[in-house]
């Protein structure tokens, strides 16, 4: 049990602090139809024509059929804690709306990340031009175990066969945050176009899972992920009512009012 534990940490840190060189890479194809009729961030239909401006990854691969071995939630102990829409907003040199179209994963040195495609519907802050595809990369998502093995050299579970090596899987989760499905519509909070090393091409989330507001199709309302362990991470003091504030689920439109009033 030890043994695992000592594994899950590495393979943490390394996801935060391995940087790789920039690589020969292979096109990953977008999983969307150009011209289709689909809904915008305020859910209207409309035709989308999209302009790709997605980045090329080295080595990037799906789970479908792979048997996930571990399903590991790795507490997180944030050095810099964004506890509201304008925290986060000040940090981002780019904030999108937009829908999620297609999830893929790299795992090169054995360090997880999620990389999806994002149809940008509205630009809210930055650059980025809206009716285009981008892609996002964020610290989390699954390690193929033939990669941990050939990073490492050894194997990290007791009485696992070969099949499960070459086949298998490893999910690690911040924070036992979900990972981003395609159709997850959202609003992001993104750094800039990352120009060289492992993500070159692509936009980091800022603060993970801080930085992403995902609809809640039932309730139509924004919110950020946050952690069990920690149901306090989002909580303000307010010194009118001397108590703690706490981020409630928004509108997109309420969004939109917020950011207009930091600009």
């Amino acid at each position: 049990m030890k043994r695992i534990l000592l594994f899950a940490l590495f393979i943490f840190l390394l996801a935060n602090l391995v940087a790789c060189g920039r690589q020969e890479n292979d096109p990953v194809p977008p999983s969307f139809d150009s011209g289709a009729v689909a809904k915008d961030a305020d859910g209207e239909e409309g035709v989308r024509e999209l302009m790709d401006n997605t980045a090329q990854f080295n080595n990037s691969f799906t789970v479908e059929g792979k048997p996930v071995i571990q399903d590991m939630s790795v507490a997180v102990d944030f050095g810099v804690v964004y506890p509201n829409l304008e925290s986060v907003y000040n940090t981002a040199a780019n904030v999108v709306a937009g829908e999620v179209m297609d999830v893929r994963y790299t795992d090169d040195e054995a360090a997880p990340r999620t990389i999806y495609t994002f149809a940008v519907s509205e630009t809210l802050k930055g650059g980025i031009v809206e009716n285009s595809l981008i892609s996002i990369s964020e610290s989390n998502g699954y390690v193929r175990l033939v990669t941990v093995v050939e990073a490492y050299g050894v194997i990290p579970y007791e009485g696992i066969t070969d099949e499960e090596i070459e086949n298998g899987v490893v999910l690690q989760s911040l924070g036992g945050a979900p990972l981003p499905k395609a159709g997850d519509q959202c609003v992001v909070f993104l750094g800039e176009q990352k120009q060289e090393g492992r993500i070159a091409g692509a936009y980091a989330v800022i603060g993970n899972f801080m930085g992403k507001y995902v609809l809640d199709q039932d309730t139509n309302l924004y919110s950020r992920f946050c952690p069990s362990e920690n149901p306090e991470l989002y909580s303000v003091y307010d010194p009118v009512t001397k108590a703690d504030a706490k981020e409630e689920p928004m509108p997109l439109s309420t969004i939109r009012e917020e950011i207009l009033s930091y600009q």
